[in-house]
C-alpha cells in the first residue's frame, strides 16, 4: 500500500512540475491589446445577440455562428480563446487591467454612438 501511495505522490509531483513548466512556456497567440479588442467584440456581440434572442429575431444555434466569426476574424479557435482567457486570468491584477481597458473601450464606443445620434437629431431639427 505504501508503494502505491509513494508512486501516486511521485506521479502527482511530476504532473504539477510539468504543468508549471507548461505555464512558463506558453506564448499567447494574442497580445494584451489584441485580447482587449477581441473581448470588446465579444461583449458587444453578447449584448446584441442577447437582445436579438430575447426578441425572437435569432435562435441560439445562430448565436454560435456569430461568435465563431469573431474568433475567425482574430484568426484563433475556440480552444485557443479558452487558453488565452485562462492565461490572462491567472494574473489577477493584469486581468483586472485588461478588463479596465475593455470597459474603457466600450464606454468610448457608447459615447461615440450617442454623439452620432445627437448629431443626426440636430440635423433633423
Amino acid at each position: 500500500m505504501q508503494k502505491i501511495l509513494i508512486g501516486f505522490i511521485a506521479l502527482s509531483l511530476l504532473f504539477f512540475v510539468g504543468c508549471d513548466n507548461a505555464k512558463e512556456n506558453y506564448k499567447p497567440v494574442l497580445n494584451e491589446e489584441q485580447m482587449v479588442d477581441l473581448l470588446v467584440e465579444i461583449h458587444l456581440a453578447d449584448a446584441t445577440l442577447n437582445r436579438a434572442v430575447n426578441r425572437g429575431k435569432i435562435n441560439n444555434a445562430q448565436v454560435k455562428g456569430y461568435y465563431k466569426e469573431i474568433l475567425e476574424a482574430h484568426k484563433i479557435t475556440r480552444g485557443q480563446f479558452d487558453s488565452l482567457y485562462n492565461y490572462y486570468s491567472k494574473d489577477f491584477e493584469g486581468f483586472e487591467k485588461l478588463y479596465d481597458d475593455v470597459i474603457l473601450e466600450l464606454q468610448k464606443r457608447k459615447k461615440d454612438i450617442e454623439l452620432e445620434k445627437r448629431a443626426k437629431k440636430d440635423k433633423k431639427e
